[in-house]
């Protein structure tokens, strides 16, 4: 994987989670997908981000780097959300603690995304999937919910991904 892209492209898509817990790697899997799928021309790069996230994050805010766009895509347990649903995550004001997410795994993941769009004037989405199922114990089994859920999350995905080319 060439980390290194990252500095570079218009377009970062980052797939967060840890691929041996069930829905967790949801994230993971679509963009290994989409890496193989898209022309390397398409102006984005496309990053496993596992369980580091934060690092990425902070690597790009230290580089200078700005792509036109960040797009962050994980699995979420919401109450109420339907298993497979998929949902943009509005970045809220970070000086505000009430008004940020409660996930996105831990603090400080939302304050970083805030920072790289303010600092770097990057346009950050965060693409959410409702997991069914997250085991406690290693099991890399997506559940038939976030399976069925991968088309539509990859083709939400080119849809940012191309709306940047088209903003350009």
């Amino acid at each position: 994987m060439d980390w290194s892209a990252m500095f570079s492209a218009p377009v970062v898509v980052l797939g967060c989670g840890n691929t041996l817990f069930g829905d967790d790697g949801i994230g993971p899997r679509a963009v290994a997908e989409l890496a193989d799928e898209c022309h390397p021309d398409s102006g984005a790069v496309f990053l496993d981000a596992g369980t580091s996230v934060r690092t990425l994050l902070a690597d790009l805010l230290l580089s200078g780097a700005s792509p036109r766009r960040l797009i962050v895509v994980d699995a979420v347990m919401e109450p109420d959300r339907e298993p497979g649903s998929i949902l943009e995550w509005p970045l809220r004001d970070s000086s505000d603690p009430g008004k940020r997410p409660a996930s996105l795994h831990q603090a400080p993941t939302p304050m970083l995304l805030e920072a790289v769009r303010s600092r770097l004037g990057c346009e950050v989405r965060v693409l959410t999937v409702q997991a069914a199922r997250i085991p406690e114990e290693m099991d890399e089994t997506m559940s038939p919910e976030a399976l069925a859920a991968l088309p539509e999350l990859k083709a939400a995905i080119r849809r940012l991904c191309s709306a940047s080319r088209s903003d350009a």
